[in-house]
């Protein structure tokens, strides 16, 4: 595995994401600056974003993994995709951005289920470069 390679995939993945997330509080109706929530259909844009951008992303720029070990090699990456956004989420999100919620970030649908998003992606990514 290229550690080097993942966490720049990781770093990518998190940046592009993070832009038309922060593109989409401007568009009317989708997100409420007062009570700091999202409408549904945005969270859903945003859910699936980050399975688009992990799965392009590991597609086309990580993986060059072993037919044999394609499902190790995506879990590892998948792993490495959810701990950089992770390590991210922590100054950007939970101290700047939304620090009225604090850790309860963490226990947003949206952002549980997109860190598994990132490890279905990572792995199908390396399913279908085998």
């Amino acid at each position: 595995m290229d550690w080097k390679k993942a966490v720049v995939s990781g770093i990518i993945s998190y940046a592009v994401v993070f832009l038309v997330a922060s593109a989409l509080m401007f568009v009317p109706g989708a997100y409420d600056a007062t009570t700091m929530q999202w409408a549904m259909w945005s969270q859903l844009l945003t859910t699936v974003l980050v399975f688009v951008v992990a799965y392009l992303i590991g597609t086309y720029y990580y993986f060059k993994a072993k037919p044999t070990e394609f499902l190790k090699e995506g879990l590892m990456f998948g792993i490495i995709l959810v701990v950089i956004s992770f390590l991210i989420e922590i100054p950007v999100m939970v101290y700047g951005f939304a620090a009225k919620m604090g850790w309860a970030w963490f226990t947003q649908w949206d952002i549980l289920v997109g860190y598994v998003l990132l490890i279905v992606a990572a792995i199908l990514a390396a399913y279908m470069k085998k």
